[in-house]
């Protein structure tokens, strides 16, 4: 499918150019301390300044001449995806395994949920639009590390954001909060992506997947997670096997899930829920193939 094609394309395009700042080739040992998360909140090359009550900037170098391009920053945007990359692997495994074992339906909606989540975060950093999380330790370390204004450091200290998207900006990547729905912020992220390949194709299937992350005729996919895991009890009976019927036959089949959606209208529950397999096969299939076309082409070493 070329839009997968595209999306691995993507990401393997921008590991090559972020490999350009950087010597380090080998890729494969790599743990959280090697991630852009512990980079920012530990790193003394990585200076954080703040730019107002919800946002902040990193950069290499200095306020006069940041550098986003450094080895620092750009080493741990590398691993950040190998990790991020190798998470997707794992829970699509699981994904197959929960399949196989006949687990109940919102459990196997569930954790392709979290594969297609843990997926279009990989898909959104390599272009430009990285995710972050911080938790109350972690805020604690930002906020004693940040720089600038006293007056807006304050601020920030008061607001204690948590959730962040940063995008590159004026020689500096500047994080932005997104508030507490991270979820909500894939999917639109997810809704970004497609229109910005549509702008650049004008490939006809991409306006189904637009209207899909628009929240107005199909469910966004964290409501349809929600709805199985939390809010509808009833889906862990009965009803929920019976609506699962078409989403069980398409998870693990990638050309299938493209082909239902190809022709497929959001006319029910069932619709919904097979589109959680459509995203997942998608999504986490692309940035799978990425990975391994990475290391198996030696752009990365030590797989």
């Amino acid at each position: 499918m070329r839009i997968h094609d595209h999306l691995q394309s993507i990401c393997t395009k921008k590991v090559a150019t972020l490999l350009e700042n950087t010597n380090r080739r080998n890729f494969g040992n790599v743990n959280y301390k090697d991630g852009l998360k512990f980079a920012i909140l530990n790193e003394p090359s990585i200076e954080i300044e703040v730019i107002s009550n919800s946002s902040f900037a990193i950069y290499e170098g200095s306020s006069a001449l940041p550098d986003i391009n450094g080895a620092t920053l750009t080493e741990s945007r590398i691993c950040e995806f190998v990790m991020g990359s190798r998470r997707v692997s794992n829970q699509y495994s699981n994904v197959e395994k929960a399949k196989e074992s006949s687990i109940s339906s919102p459990w196997l909606l569930v954790t392709a949920y979290y594969c297609s989540f843990f997926a279009i975060n990989e898909i959104s950093r390599m272009l430009d639009k990285i995710p972050l999380g911080l938790d109350s330790n972690d805020q604690k370390q930002l906020i004693a590390r940040i720089k600038g204004d006293p007056a807006k450091i304050s601020q920030f200290t008061n607001t204690n954001p948590n959730n962040f998207i940063g995008k590159p900006r004026g020689g500096k990547i500047v994080f932005d909060s997104i508030g507490e729905k991270p979820h909500a912020a894939a999917w639109s992220n997810a809704q970004e992506i497609m229109k910005r390949i549509n702008n650049e194709k004008g490939w006809p299937e991409l306006a189904k997947y637009i209207k899909l992350f628009e929240g107005n005729q199909w469910k966004i996919p964290s409501q349809t997670r929600n709805e199985w895991n939390y809010k509808y009890a009833d889906y862990f009976s009965t009803r929920g096997e019976k609506e699962a019927v078409i989403f069980k036959k398409l998870i693990g089949n990638s050309p299938g899930a493209h082909s239902w959606f190809h022709s497929a209208k959001p006319t029910d529950e069932s619709s919904n829920a097979a589109s959680i397999a459509v995203i997942c096969e998608l999504f986490s299939k692309a940035v799978i193939s990425s990975y391994n076309a990475l290391f198996d082409t030696g752009i990365l070493q030590g797989k």
